[in-house]
């Protein structure tokens, strides 16, 4: 697939064309029964094709849609799962886990329908894992503001949002201290990691701390490879190297040593270091190799 700016830009209006398919909406779905829709593209050269016809399969769509709406909400569910394991709340004090659906793709019957597949597969686990009784509800998904039509004034998380900005603007009674003001406060926001048979395995996490190095990989070849990820199922050592959503870095020392190794430490969000040492010189920070700095 092209990654010009004009294949970008006609992504984008399939995209819009699309919307209102996963959304729902009655006329969209007529208008794909047809199998054809029409839209503006612009090719290579800058030129405008209007009303370019497009052949669709709705099951193939439905599929595809489905396919990486799931995706989306597993990695929700990681993302969930590693707050948890990080969090000084137990699962054990956790009565229910309220889950806010919010925007306009929300309103998907595919989004609810794979939200409560993927609901009930991990709920069956955790209440074996509690000891919760089968009639306990562990997971409650709340349908985004408008799925209702005779509930349109119904408080849903949204309208916590509204009252939340209103009680918290400046000058309000509600004091907010935002501890991401400090740098350090701020995780790194990718996962690193290598391509271990076919699968990404992930070595530093978004959670480590900065400034302390981390073993890589041996120092035996002048060049290496960083793949790195910001999905929350990067976590898992499960997701497939050739996912979209990996990316990958080329880098390069200057020092081969097959009795050292490249260390790699965090230095801000989106920044890494890395240098050629051994586990000794590294306590004494004697290197091999000058530091490089990689941003993402």
């Amino acid at each position: 697939m092209s990654h010009s700016r004009e294949a970008k830009m006609n992504m984008k209006t399939l995209m819009e064309k699309l919307r209102p398919f996963w959304e729902g909406n009655a006329e969209a779905l007529a208008e794909l029964e047809s199998g054809v829709i029409t839209l503006n593209v612009t090719d290579t050269n800058g030129q405008v094709h209007a009303s370019f016809e497009l052949d669709i399969v709705v099951n193939d769509l439905q599929v595809l849609l489905e396919d990486r709406i799931r995706k989306g909400v597993v990695s929700f569910f990681d993302a969930l799962r590693e707050s948890f394991s990080n969090s000084a709340i137990s699962m054990q004090d956790v009565e229910k886990i309220n889950i806010f659906l919010a925007g306009n793709s929300s309103k998907s019957a595919l989004v609810s329908k794979v939200f409560d597949e993927e609901i009930k597969l991990r709920s069956e686990a955790i209440k074996k894992a509690l000891h919760f009784t089968d009639e306990q509800s562990i997971f409650e998904l709340h349908q985004t503001l408008g799925n209702n039509e005779d509930a349109i004034d119904k408080p849903t998380g949204k309208t916590g949002v509204a009252f939340g900005l209103i009680e918290t603007r400046k000058g309000g009674k509600t004091l907010v201290i935002d501890h991401n003001t400090d740098e350090n406060n701020i995780n790194f926001k990718y996962y690193l990691g290598m391509n271990k048979r076919n699968k990404f395995r992930t070595l530093i996490d978004r959670s480590d701390e900065y400034n302390q190095w981390t073993d890589f990989i041996d120092a035996g070849e002048d060049t290496f490879e960083v793949y790195y990820a910001s999905l929350a199922s990067a976590s898992t050592n499960q997701l497939d190297i050739s996912d979209p959503s990996i990316q990958k870095k080329m880098l390069r020392i200057d020092t081969v040593d097959e009795d050292a190794s490249v260390f790699i430490r965090l230095k801000n969000a989106t920044e890494f270091e890395y240098v050629v040492a051994t586990e000794e010189s590294l306590q004494n920070n004697q290197y091999l190799d000058n530091v490089k700095a990689v941003a993402l």
